[in-house]
């Protein structure tokens, strides 16, 4: 039986779910994703990753906290059975999201878990309205610092394709318009990750039918970023025309801590609001 370690972040996680589905003949050597990983881990991984017949591991640069985890490292010890293939991100359907880190709050909380707006986060902090806050992250004023968000986000990931065995890029341009590939930057959807999974097991000459793994019921779904109306207008996309974003409720902030309730659906007001109600906790009034 073919052993597998599939190398990553949630999306190596969601593959290997996937690839368990799709080729129950295959062993699935399950590894943490890379961001829970520490120093002590070093032994243990490199064990797996060794009793692998075939490792797929996401591109991760030389630059990262753990220097073993680098695809240049990775390749280098374990040669020929090392496939790199890239960190799959897109902005493009929501320029400006970005983390934000608050000294000791860490990484903010927000109505969208751990996802924010810059334009927003900083017409909050210029004392404009809600009205232009949301003219800045979501109308025409979004496309006036960004005229081609599409092509802009497409280039980084053809940029961090450069060094890769397997890449998606090509892929996802002819489907970007045509049907929503992400829910967030860094979370795809099933059927553009099992594109991905079809295209690195063809890579090393293994045949794979993805159906069962795209028509699995779990996906990278817990957080839905509505492309904005400004984006959705520019390219004439045929979802998300009424915008709806899907992510928690906020029950207050305590302390260096923002505390999140249950699911919640924010129409694009009332996410601003939210937001506005968040910042003025956090910035202004801790």
């Amino acid at each position: 039986m073919t052993k597998v370690c599939i190398l990553g972040n949630c999306q190596a996680q969601h593959l290997e779910t996937m690839l368990k589905l799709s080729r129950p003949d295959v062993e699935v050597l399950n590894l943490e994703p890379v961001f829970m990983m520490t120093a002590e881990h070093h032994a243990a991984v490199y064990d797996r990753l060794g009793a692998a017949d075939l490792i797929f591991a996401q591109r991760i640069s030389n630059e990262f906290k753990l220097d073993w985890l680098s695809s240049e490292h990775v390749r280098a010890t374990f040669g020929s059975k090392v496939t790199v293939w890239p960190n799959v991100y897109f902005d493009g359907y929501f320029p400006g999201v970005n983390y934000i880190y608050h000294g000791s709050w860490g990484k903010l909380l927000s109505p969208l878990l751990e996802y924010h707006f810059q334009p927003l986060t900083a017409a909050f902090k210029a004392g404009l309205s809600v009205e232009q806050a949301i003219d800045r992250f979501a109308g025409e004023g979004l496309l006036a610092a960004t005229p081609d968000p599409f092509e802009v986000s497409l280039a980084q990931l053809r940029g961090r394709e450069a060094d890769v065995d397997v890449a998606i890029s090509d892929h996802l341009a002819e489907r970007i318009g045509r049907e929503r590939c992400f829910y967030t930057p860094n979370h795809p959807t099933n059927e553009l990750l099992g594109e991905l999974l079809a295209r690195l097991l063809g890579h090393v000459g293994e045949a794979i039918d993805v159906t069962k793994g795209v028509a699995m019921p779990y996906r990278l779904d817990e957080v839905y970023i509505a492309a904005s109306p400004a984006v959705a207008g520019r390219y004439d996309l045929p979802f998300d025309r009424e915008p709806r974003y899907v992510g928690r409720e906020i029950l207050g902030v305590e302390g260096s801590s923002v505390k999140l309730g249950g699911a919640k659906t924010y129409d694009l007001i009332g996410l601003t609001e939210a937001f506005y109600r968040l910042y003025e906790n956090v910035f202004v009034n801790a």
